[in-house]
């Protein structure tokens, strides 16, 4: 299938103060979220209840499934796939047109986006295997065969040079305005698709997250908020994904034109009039000088870019859509905790045994709310609250009967539910408003729901006042482990 090759977590937050024609007239909208689309989870809001709703979430699903039969590299029955070396075929307009945009791509960023580059990853994987770091006879070797790599188009038919091709640098952001162009078409006034952190969103504006190349919490402080209307956004970044070879962690984002991994640029954010033109730069920016990059954008209508260098420095372009001040501005009112201190929640998921075939997306995945309070039981501080629908949210009993009514907190957390994997939260001393908390004793408590399935609460006590603390929690069966640490900020 194809990947989420680059995409970080880029995340929607309620765009308050707006307000859309659709709600002035009291119509809601519905969001769905799921897994297993493009080989990662997706999030749909469109302008509708009901059958009519789901009847859109339909329209976008088979367009984007219907794509995914011509683009996708894995599967032996895809149009891509059918392609033979040495052998000229016809192919349907949507391949022709995404093979085409794709030299276009590498002739303007001399190579920084290749379609061919796919093939290095062989080499780094096979180095993680041995321990060592591929030779540079080998990476010359692989990079001329990048350079030889590519296909003829005479007449509307395609002749492979070689074979298998990877178009998943662009087709991801293809398949993401094909998706809501169709959405649209049948009748949706307001869009928002979100696949593996892509976002396409037309009609009203929302506010969008960009996460901080720092932070590996899930719930840790973002690089900067930016209002998207009408157009899309996608980031590329290094720290997610990788290749450990020898203890190093080399990043998965390489370079075509030399084979090595990329130094330069740690994440690239691009803002465009389309999610394949913010796919296609999100992938080259990661790979140019910054400098190159930043000229590569500037001659552009409509795109905007925030880097993100090997240094830590932000290159940010001036129509950059930042909300509150510049990229990274805002934060908590508060003072941190004295000595960088923070507590840490780490928790895994457990998935359920299954017996029998397997299906996709059968699994029900788990809805969780984690929180701070008080040893009295008053809450302080939620870190995170993930639910697929906010109808569901009296799943979560503790969490609902604590906060049904505080709608500016539920927006402010809530997040798509998480598959089964390990996640980790952060808290650092500050309440929901923005307050400075006191160093004390609280508790944290872990509360987890399915669908059809189990109600899990966990619960465990840290005192602030020590230099340090670690409490383990039992587990469940929806939550295996969780770990509670509190120390100096890493």
């Amino acid at each position: 299938m194809l990947l989420a090759a680059s995409a970080l977590w880029v995340w929607m937050v309620a765009p308050a103060g707006l307000e859309t024609e659709e709600e002035a007239q009291g119509t809601a909208s519905t969001d769905f979220q799921g897994e297993g689309v493009l080989g990662t989870s997706y999030f749909l809001r469109v302008d509708a209840e009901g059958e009519r709703a789901e009847t859109l979430e339909k329209v976008a699903l088979d367009e984007v499934e219907r794509l995914r039969r011509v683009f996708d590299r894995y599967d032996p029955e895809s149009e891509l796939r059918r392609l033979r070396a040495g052998e000229a075929a016809e192919v349907s307009p949507e391949l022709l047109r995404i093979l085409d945009a794709c030299r276009a791509w590498r002739e303007a960023t001399g190579g920084a986006f290749d379609p061919a580059v796919g093939r290095l990853d062989a080499i780094w994987r096979r180095a993680e295997t041995e321990g060592r770091r591929p030779d540079a006879a080998s990476l010359a070797r692989a990079v001329r065969s990048i350079e030889e790599a590519r296909w003829t188009i005479d007449d509307g038919r395609v002749t492979p040079t070689d074979v298998p091709l990877s178009l998943d640098g662009l087709a991801k952001g293809t398949i993401l305005d094909a998706a809501v162009a169709a959405v649209r078409k049948a009748g949706a006034k307001n869009v928002v698709l979100e696949i593996g952190g892509d976002i396409r969103a037309i009609g009203a504006p929302i506010e969008v997250l960009i996460a901080h190349p720092d932070e590996s919490a899930d719930n840790g402080k973002p690089l900067g908020k930016i209002l998207l209307a009408d157009a899309a956004v996608a980031t590329s970044g290094n720290q997610l994904r990788g290749y450990v070879i020898g203890g190093e962690r080399v990043g998965h984002v390489l370079d075509p034109r030399t084979g090595d991994a990329v130094r330069d640029v740690r994440q690239a954010s691009v803002v465009a009039p389309t999610a394949e033109v913010a796919d296609a730069l999100a992938t080259s920016l990661m790979v140019l000088p910054p400098k190159r990059g930043m000229e590569l954008v500037e001659a552009r209508d409509g795109v905007e870019c925030l880097l993100v260098d090997s240094a830590g420095r932000r290159h940010v372009t001036a129509g950059w859509p930042a909300v509150g001040g510049p990229a990274g501005a805002g934060g908590p009112k508060g003072e941190p905790w004295a000595a960088e201190k923070q507590v840490r929640v780490d928790f895994t998921f457990e998935r359920p045994t299954r017996t029998g075939r397997r299906r996709r997306g059968a699994y029900r995945r788990p809805y969780v709310a984690v929180w701070v309070e008080t040893l009295d039981g008053t809450p302080v501080r939620t870190l995170c609250l993930w639910i697929e629908r906010e109808r569901w949210l009296r799943d979560l009993r503790r969490w609902h009967r604590l906060h049904k009514d505080d709608r500016p907190l539920i927006d402010a957390v809530t997040r798509p539910t998480r598959n089964p994997g390990s996640y980790q939260l952060v808290w650092d001393g500050l309440a929901d408003d923005g307050s400075r908390l006191p160093l004390g004793e609280y508790q944290i408590v872990v509360e987890a729901a399915r669908e059809h399935g189990t109600y899990q609460i966990e619960r465990g006590r840290l005192d602030t006042r020590e230099a340090e603390g670690r409490v383990e929690l039992d587990g469940n069966v929806e939550i295996s482990a969780c770990t509670l640490r509190f120390g100096a900020a890493r």
